[in-house]
Formats: C-alpha cells, sequence, structure tokens
C-alpha cells in the first residue's frame, strides 16, 4: 500500500506541478536550474542527494550494490503521531530490492539505539526489481525525537548495475519530514 503517495506532494511518477526548474537538456547557468543534462557549474549542482526534481522533502541516495553497504537518514518526529517512512526505486537502471529499518538517534547502526521497525515487500516499487518490492516502514513514536532511517538492498542478484538508486521520503501527520544523510555508503560490518 504507498500511502506516502497519496500526501500533498508528488513523487516521480507522480504528475508534478511546474517548478523553477526548467528541467531542459540546455546548459543554462541559472541558479534554479539543476536538472539538466549538463552541469550548470552553480552551487545546486545537478543529479546530487538533494536533487529536487522529486517530492518536497523527498531525496535521493545511491550506493554500489552490495548486502554489506547501507545509507542512513535522520529526521526528527513528534510524539503520539504517526510516522511514515517510504524508500522506493528511482530507475530501471539502477532498482534491486530495497529494504530499511528505523532505529532512534541518527547513527543506523549504533548498538545502543533502539531498534523502532523494519520494512520489505510492502508495495510496488516504481522501477520493479529481478525479485522483491520497497519497503515502507511505518510507526507512532511515544516520545519525539530523532530517529534514522537505514536503506539497504536484501541480496545482490536483485541489483540491475553497479549502484542502487532510491528515493526516500519520511511523512508524519500529513506533512514531510525534512531528512538528513547521516549514514553514506556505510559499510554494514564495521
Amino acid at each position: 500500500m504507498r500511502r506516502f503517495l497519496v500526501l500533498p506532494f508528488c513523487l516521480a511518477l507522480i504528475a508534478c506541478p511546474p517548478t523553477s526548474d526548467d528541467d531542459d537538456a540546455v546548459d543554462d547557468d541559472d541558479a534554479t536550474d539543476d536538472d539538466d543534462a549538463t552541469d550548470d557549474d552553480d552551487a545546486t549542482d545537478d543529479d546530487d542527494a538533494t536533487d529536487d526534481d522529486d517530492a518536497v522533502g523527498a531525496e535521493e541516495g545511491t550506493f554500489p550494490c552490495s548486502t554489506a553497504i547501507i545509507d542512513g537518514w535522520s529526521f526528527d518526529a513528534d510524539a503520539g503521531s504517526e510516522v511514515v517512512v517510504g524508500i522506493d526505486s528511482v530507475e530501471a537502471a539502477t532498482t534491486a530490492d530495497l529494504a530499511g529499518w528505523v532505529n532512534t538517534g541518527t547513527d543506523p547502526l549504533d548498538a545502543q539505539a533502539k531498534f523502532i521497525d523494519g520494512g520489505d515487500d510492502e508495495f510496488a516499487c516504481a522501477f520493479p526489481p529481478k525479485f522483491g518490492s520497497c519497503p515502507e516502514i511505518t510507526f507512532t513514536p511515544k516520545t519525539a525525537g530523532t530517529f534514522v532511517a537505514a536503506v539497504q538492498i536484501t541480496a545482490e542478484q536483485s541489483c540491475a548495475g553497479d549502484d542502487v538508486g532510491y528515493l526516500i521520503v519520511a511523512t508524519q501527520g500529513g506533512g514531510v519530514l525534512p531528512l538528513t544523510l547521516t549514514a553514506d555508503d556505510v559499510d554494514y560490518n564495521r
């Protein structure tokens, strides 16, 4: 069930209203164009982890196709209201069987952190991998705090290529929670 898609924003698969981003293939060297085919040499470089052609608050990430590598995204959430974290594929060339979990804190591998919940195969990915589906993690915090969502793959055989690309979004009470990359290409076996 893709509950995070019905919230008041749009993902790559949904028709989005136009933004100041002109999404062209021409390098026009302006400060708002960050999705063209060539780098426009400004502070909002194109095709990075903070790429803004997706839903407001959604973030894109990549990591090598390895079950030993994860990314972690932290966010703050209030007590008593449901949080939904969805992780989806972004293109056929970088799809894989994604999975994830949420802990307290900012480090997804902190042994002292409290495990909240995990997700795997809750909804069909935008770009289906060879097998598996995409994760959605739902929980209601008992106390306000900082949480971290980890992104990983379940099997290297599910990867379409050498790298895995994904889109992650966290919502609470109908609003999007800002995400911060706190673990980038971290070795799970550290």
